[in-house]
């Protein structure tokens, strides 16, 4: 097996070629067993409410004694038919599917649909991953399922149909790839629709049956929910993503996480699309770069021991933490996590904030797209950047200075100012790190300096302890952490649902003049208004690019400018869309379907590319968060 860092560091090494043009995927593989486990628990919890003598273990019990002493068992042999219940994320409802058992492995029974077509060859290639891999390393790194389980059969059911998601593209080109069902580990006599079996359902259409990295990320939640059912979205898939990466290799939707890389990593949050499972990846991949240092037999203790922790959330990581002897809290290292992702910088502060490994590569950087330009750029008079924006619980925001800082001198003041949330007992906290650099400006000479602002009550005014006149860049990351406490409904429903919280921040610099300015005045604001919105989808119609016969260099700078506007225009609405999807609200979706219904074909044209970029928005929202409201602005997008 190849080694943490030849793996992560070949990624990168992708990663770095194809920074600034990430490709658009058709195709969107999500997967569906946070579904499932919602659906599970709220049934559990709704039993054990209407029901005062349920026992569920007695009734456990009772199945698996009934299953070990049936004496009118069969055995299932290759080529039995049989129907079982499949989730249809159409109907909500469970469908009765005829399936023909096609091979017998030593650790799993494979079932395919009798109407999907999977030749031998792609059954045999799946039988032995899972058997001479997957089943092993899954149970080296997380630990065990249920075994025998309610079946009495050690070997786990691999049932492979075209799962019913709406995959109907061009209008949708969501699909669940795979999931795994904790209904079918109860008995009949709880769930009449239950398959009594260990057992996850993968999918072929338009999934490709042969990614066995989606078998090894649903096997890792089969063992996850016998040894803590109740663990938080987050942390779970997270551990599938690890299970991807230590048996195949890097998840795909690491990708999405470096173009939308404004995800809060505990909320598991219904905005935040596919992102969020590249950033729990990167999350378990920069814990174990940072301490176990490509220790396997260490990683291994870490992730066993999170996935049989009873308390969740960040408390249940803290202690599978503390079981490697990393005395850091949760708190220090989710900082430390997000600098690392708008910097990656190995050189500094013994790594900290970087990923290790050779040619990492500077993917992150996609994020640093926030702007703030001097408010006075003449003379020797000082220089003062101002912003305000807001951001996700357990996010992160990074703002990049238009100035180049090594030809200006003088001290450098930050004034920041945060939003509380919540009860003092209960309250978010900023993290904010002014960071000066070389990186970017390719003069690597002087060593990247990392300050973390003295917050008090969310506030802080203070002056840098190294000034302007060395470094070329300096950037400000701010971090909003989310409250931890020992009530993990609490933390897991202020990471979800709490408002995105508002901040501005002035940098001011003393300086004495050393060149010419270099000002840019990109800055780009995290808020607009519904009336803004619409101002802007109509001059995204009305564009007609730069009318100019020049063609020298000074048209193509025009020309650049023009589609940087557009860009940051359609990321604009693409955003205000999804937050306001979040709360429930779709005026300024209609406005934008309304607007182009009654567009010019020209004006359309000038459309497609955003109409394109929001109908992935409501896509997910119908598909993965079952938001029955976006199905009416489908048919218009």
């Amino acid at each position: 097996m190849k080694s943490y860092s030849q793996v992560l560091s070949a990624v990168m090494m992708i990663v770095v070629f194809i920074v600034g043009s990430i490709p658009a995927y058709s195709l969107t593989p999500i997967d569906g067993t946070h579904r499932e486990l919602k659906e599970y628990n709220d049934f559990m919890a709704s039993r054990a409410k209407n029901d005062a003598n349920f026992d569920l273990n007695m009734e456990l019990n009772r199945s698996v004694q009934y299953a070990d002493e049936n004496p009118d068992k069969k055995a299932p042999q290759v080529g039995d038919e049989e129907y079982l219940f499949i989730s249809n994320l159409l109907t909500k409802k469970k469908d009765k599917v005829l399936f023909t058992l096609k091979k017998i492995g030593l650790h799993c029974y494979i079932y395919v649909d009798k109407e999907c077509a999977m030749d031998d060859a792609t059954i045999d290639m799946i039988c032995e991953n899972f058997d001479e891999k997957i089943y092993q390393t899954d149970h080296e790194y997380f630990g065990s399922e249920w075994d025998p389980g309610i079946d009495g059969d050690s070997r786990i059911t691999l049932a492979y149909t075209d799962i019913k998601d709406g995959y109907n593209p061009p209008e949708n080109t969501s699909c669940i790839a795979g999931y795994f069902g904790p209904f079918n580990q109860l008995p009949k006599t709880i769930v009449s629709e239950s398959n009594e079996r260990e057992m996850v359902v993968l999918d072929t259409y338009p999934a490709n049956p042969k990614d066995v990295g989606t078998l090894a990320h649903e096997f890792q939640h089969m063992i996850h929910w016998q040894n803590d059912p109740k663990e938080l979205d987050w942390i779970n898939e997270g551990m599938s993503c690890v299970a991807e990466w230590v048996n195949v290799g890097v998840p795909g939707q690491v990708y999405s996480f470096i173009s939308e890389p404004e995800v809060s990593l505990c909320g598991w949050r219904d905005d935040d699309g596919v992102s969020k499972y590249g950033q729990v990846f990167l999350f378990g991949a920069y814990v174990m770069q940072q301490f176990c240092r490509n220790d396997h037999d260490k990683f291994k203790t870490f992730t066993k021991n999170l996935v049989q922790s009873k308390d969740v959330g960040a408390k249940g990581l803290a202690g599978a933490l503390a079981s490697i002897d990393v005395t850091k809290s949760f708190e220090e290292i989710f900082r430390n996590f997000c600098v690392a992702n708008f910097i990656n910088n190995q050189t500094c502060y013994d790594g900290i904030y970087s990923y290790k490994g050779k040619s990492f590569g500077r993917y992150a950087r996609l994020g640093l797209k926030n702007g703030a330009s001097p408010e006075n750029a003449t003379g020797c008079a000082d220089l003062t950047f101002t912003a305000s924006a807001t951001v996700k619980p357990w996010s992160a925001k990074a703002f990049i200075l238009d100035q180049d800082f090594s030809k200006i001198q003088g001290k450098i003041s930050v004034k920041f100012e945060g939003e509380n949330q919540g009860p003092v007992a209960c309250r978010n906290s900023f993290d904010v790190a002014a960071i000066l650099t070389d990186d970017e400006l390719s003069y690597n000479t002087n060593p990247t300096k990392v300050q973390w602002l003295n917050m008090k009550s969310n506030c802080s005014e203070e002056v840098l302890t190294t000034g302007a006149g060395k470094q070329g860049r300096m950037i400000l990351v701010v971090c909003n952490r989310g409250p931890i406490t020992d009530k993990w409904d609490y933390e897991s429903d202020y990471a979800r649902y709490a408002e995105d919280a508002f901040f501005k921040f002035s940098i001011t610099v003393s300086k004495n003049s050393k060149g010419d300015n270099i000002v840019q005045e990109n800055q780009i604001k995290s808020k607009v208004s519904r009336r803004t919105v619409q101002a802007m989808i109509k001059k995204i119609a009305a564009d007609n690019g730069v009318q100019s016969n020049d063609t020298t260099i000074a048209q193509g700078i025009k020309e650049s400018d023009r589609l940087n506007n557009l860009k940051t225009m359609e990321d604009l609405i693409v955003k205000s869309i999804k937050s306001a999807i979040g709360k429930g609200q779709t005026a300024i979706l209609a406005d934008f379907t309304s607007i182009y219904a009654s567009a010019s074909e020209t004006e359309k044209r000038n459309l497609d590319p955003l109409r394109k970029k929001i109908r992935e928005v409501v896509l997910f929202e119908a598909t993965q968060n079952e938001n029955s409201k976006m199905s009416v602005y489908l048919k218009s997008l």
